[in-house]
């Protein structure tokens, strides 16, 4: 249920941050090796893709516009779509250069988010590393249809989920300034968590953090976990039943009553509505 709601708290909240004053971001950089062509700029906030696009005149582009929070972006080469460079866009002048292919191996400078995401790459290095052998081991098993295998892998899952959130935490106990850390917060702990593992992370950010639109979405996040926590009453549900008419969860008030969602998107329950 949790998993649901943080779904829908994700579809509204992009008109909310549209409401905020929009402040000014550039972009200008120089390729040593690429002299012209077009470089494109993307960038993706709130459900929307913004599109942009700088010529490259003797190795220099640039690009300018406003953002009203911190976002992903990415920056790629016309005809060279398998090769691009992913970053975050924020308002600030940032300076991104590099000596040609790959993008990837640009160097940004003037942008504390992504300083502080680099520093973050480097703590997490070690678990991504283990985290890639997992994936490798789990698409191994599928591929030979190993289902031993793939139930140990299954059982693995939340043991490393777990593991990784403790390094989280660690670093956002230890940059509590950072966007970044506040970032984390929701990318790590948006699903199958409690509001007594969110609120000390998002209480110990700077009210600077907690106050930006990527602040407030962790604020949004933990007050919708704070409503489903054990002995809150649940949010009122209603759908149909199976002959068809309207059924309220709070017609069921006094009995006991098991909620199962089952999610569209999910290959095995899927499979499994049919026969329920």
């Amino acid at each position: 249920m949790k998993k649901l709601l943080l779904c829908a708290f994700a579809l509204t909240t992009g008109y909310i941050y549209a409401q905020k004053n929009e402040a000014a971001f550039t972009i200008t950089g120089k390729i040593e090796q690429i002299k012209s062509g077009t470089i494109y700029l993307n960038i993706y906030a709130d459900g929307t893709t913004i599109k942009d696009s700088s010529a490259i005149i003797d190795g220099n582009y640039s690009f300018k516009g406003v953002t009203a929070r911190v976002s992903n972006a990415m920056l790629d080469i016309k005809d060279e779509k398998q090769d691009y460079l992913r970053f975050y866009i924020e308002a600030a002048d940032m300076n991104i250069t590099g000596a040609g292919y790959p993008l990837k191996e640009w160097v940004i400078t003037g942008s504390a988010v992504n300083d502080d995401d680099k520093k973050l790459s480097a703590f997490l290095k070690p678990f991504r590393e283990e985290e890639e052998k997992y994936y490798a081991a789990y698409t191994e098993a599928s591929k030979n249809k190993n289902q031993r295998v793939l139930d140990s892998l299954d059982a693995l899952e939340e043991t490393m989920m777990l593991r990784k959130r403790s390094l989280i935490k660690t670093f956002v106990m230890d940059h509590p300034a950072s966007v970044r850390s506040a970032m984390a917060i929701t990318e790590n702990y948006g699903y199958y968590a409690e509001a007594d593992e969110v609120a000390p992370l998002y209480y110990g950010l700077k009210t600077t953090v907690q106050n930006s639109p990527n602040g407030e979405e962790v604020k949004k996040m933990l007050d919708i976990y704070k409503s489903v926590s054990i002995g809150q009453t649940a949010p009122d549900i209603t759908q149909t039943d199976t002959s068809g008419k309207k059924l309220s969860l709070s017609s069921l008030r006094g009995k006991y009553v098991l909620v199962d969602f089952w999610a569209s998107w999910c290959g095995p329950a899927g499979k499994r509505i049919p026969t329920l």
